[in-house]
């Protein structure tokens, strides 16, 4: 008989976790960046605490670019936290994988309005 050594996976469970949550709020803030600047003001100025950005020069691809890859990789976050953590959370994972199957449909609504 021989015996199989199981991975630790305490060494890397919490590098894991930290790099979930930073994919997470990195995709957060791309996503809401781009949403905010394909839904801002018509006459193509942002305005934040003081600060001015015309956006009416970028080129179209900016916000959809950010909606889309920010939504993507909120994709990628949601869907392996929610099979990674499925043994961990009891209702959990369900909420994981309804939110990845969200920012999956963000991703494709704002492809199809880029596209069209």
């Amino acid at each position: 008989m021989t015996m199989l050594r199981e991975p630790d996976v305490r060494a890397t469970g919490r590098t894991t976790f930290i790099v979930e949550w930073v994919a997470g709020v990195l995709g957060a803030l791309a996503t809401a960046v781009g949403l905010w600047m394909y839904h801002g003001p018509d006459d193509g100025m942002l305005r934040l605490f003081g600060w001015e950005w015309d956006v009416a020069a970028l080129s179209e691809a900016w916000p959809f670019g950010l909606i889309i890859l920010g939504a993507l990789a909120l994709f990628a976050v949601f869907s392996r936290v929610s099979t990674h953590r499925r043994d961990e959370l009891e209702g959990g994972a369900g909420t994981y994988a309804l939110l990845a199957i969200l920012a999956l449909a963000l991703a494709a609504v704002y492809t199809l309005i880029w596209v069209l």
